[in-house]
């Protein structure tokens, strides 16, 4: 995070008149880290699971919202580090303050929901149309 505030901060000069910065940085960083980890893990989960959707009749999109799932698990701990500065630098919660972050969030959740099976048909596609056009 140093090498972030470094870089943005004195560097590239943003954030220059923008108070709490730090914070404003962290939070952004873990709504990355949530959607990347959800679209690579939902990217990824399909071929990891390939004998499990072969073998038994389930649907696929359950494993790439199983693995958004394991996301979201992992950033509500990174998520209350922010909030627990922000009380401490005199911040109040308000209900529309709430409400927008989990909008947000719930944003992040679906755009990497949704690219991450987008991208995990893909393979799936492809792999059926060139295996057609070989057996022509």
């Amino acid at each position: 995070m140093c090498l972030f505030y470094f870089l943005f901060r004195v560097m590239v000069g943003r954030g220059a008149g923008m108070e709490n910065f730090a914070v404003h940085l962290f939070a952004g960083m873990v709504m990355v880290h949530f959607f990347t980890e959800t679209f690579n893990g939902g990217t990824q989960s399909l071929v990891q699971n390939r004998s499990l959707i072969t073998k038994l009749a389930v649907p696929r999109e359950m494993f790439p919202v199983a693995r958004m799932l394991v996301a979201a698990w992992h950033t509500v701990p990174m998520l209350i580090i922010p909030v627990f500065v922000c009380v401490l630098l005199g911040w109040v919660p308000d209900p529309a303050g709430m409400a927008a972050a989990l909008l947000g969030f719930l944003l992040v959740a679906l755009l990497g929901l949704s690219l991450g099976l987008r991208c995990s048909a893909w393979p799936t596609s492809s792999c059926a149309t060139s295996a057609r056009s070989r057996r022509r």
